[in-house]
This record gives structure tokens, C-alpha cells and sequence, in this order.
């Protein structure tokens, strides 16, 4: 048996009647939460709503739900900006609940790994993480990360005080032919330079 429903190329209801239809009850903090579809497997997802590309109505594309409503409500958002919820609902819709910001604004608003890290004064050992006891350097995958001078200095002395006599020697004499090597390069680039320079 066929699924009811409209056939290809039929008429449906505008998207604005079928957008409420979804909507639940205001809650306590004045959210409009979103009863319908929503990404990533429902529970913690937006609210996703379909909407036709233009006048087709055959063709049609999900669009998040708050989205839709505030482009109603305020017109269309623009370029680079995205939108914050204010409430830290995701399933909220009310657009008095959010606001329009680059995307570092809202990651840096919100309660990620990354943005907890932002907001720390401190490292875990109670250093400050300002002035000349900040290190800002590059992970792996080429991000900048802020790390206390302090603690870095404490585990490369508990690293060197657990390596063996022999081991040190090693990473000294490498070291040596590293900055020897470094400095070789240095002088061979100086005297490639015009003169002058």
C-alpha cells in the first residue's frame, strides 16, 4: 500500500503552516521547543523543517528550523555570521533567543572543550596563563595552544632527571649536530644574500 501523502507535483501547505504545527509549548525560560525532525539522531540535534527551492514544489531542501524563523522574524542572515543560542537550547526556535555572530563568537559562547579553554586564567597548577609565563604554541594539527612556562619547565626537568646517563649523551650530541647544522645553513644563506643585506 502507498504511503498518503501528496503526489509528485501536487500543491502543499506553505512552509510557515507547517513550521507551527511543530512547535511545542513555551517552557519555563520562554524556549519554543522544536517538535519535529531534527540532525543527528534526534535527541540532540536543530530542528530541521523542508522547504521547496523556489516555486518548484517538487524539489525541496532541509533547512535548520530556528534559521527559518529568524529569517522570517529579522530577513536574511548574513554572510560569515551564524546562529547563537542565546538559551544553549538546541532545540529552541523563539528568535528572541538568539543572535547572529561569526562562527568564533558562538564556538567561543559555548560549552566545548575549546571554549572552557578560552575563558581559563590559570593552568590546573594554579599558574597564571598571562604575561611572560604564557607560551603560545603549535599542536599536530597546526593549532595555536597557550601552555604555562612554569609547568612546561617542571616536566622537561622531571623528563631529563628519568632519562639514563647514556640517553642523555645521545640527545645532547643529536642536539649539537642539530644547531651546528642550523647554524651552518644560517651562514650559507647570508652569503647567498646581496651585499648589503
Amino acid at each position: 500500500m502507498d504511503k498518503p501523502g501528496p503526489k509528485i507535483g501536487a500543491r502543499r501547505r506553505p512552509a510557515e503552516l507547517r513550521f507551527w504545527e511543530h512547535v511545542g509549548e513555551t517552557d519555563a525560560n520562554g524556549c519554543w521547543p522544536w517538535m519535529g525532525a531534527r540532525t543527528g539522531g534526534g535527541n540532540g540535534g536543530y530542528g530541521q523543517i523542508r522547504v521547496p527551492l523556489g516555486q518548484d514544489t517538487v524539489k525541496w531542501r532541509r533547512v535548520p528550523a530556528h534559521r527559518f524563523l529568524f529569517e522570517i522574524y529579522y530577513g536574511p542572515l548574513p554572510d560569515g555570521l551564524e546562529l547563537d543560542h542565546l538559551c544553549r537550547n538546541r532545540r529552541c526556535v523563539n528568535p528572541f533567543h538568539m543572535e547572529a555572530v561569526t562562527g568564533r563568537v558562538n564556538i567561543l559562547r559555548g560549552t566545548a572543550p575549546s571554549a572552557i579553554n578560552s575563558r581559563k586564567t590559570h593552568c590546573s597548577k594554579g599558574h597564571p596563563l598571562a604575561g611572560d609565563n604564557l607560551k603560545l604554541e603549535r599542536n599536530k594539527t597546526g593549532q595555536v595552544q597557550r601552555r604555562c612556562r612554569t609547568c612546561a619547565k617542571i616536566a622537561a626537568a622531571r623528563y631529563w632527571r628519568n632519562l639514563s646517563a647514556e640517553e642523555r649523551q645521545r640527545r645532547i650530541a643529536r642536539q649539537a649536530i642539530y644547531d651546528r647544522e642550523r647554524i651552518r645553513k644560517k651562514n650559507e644563506q647570508r652569503k647567498q644574500r646581496p651585499n648589503g643585506d
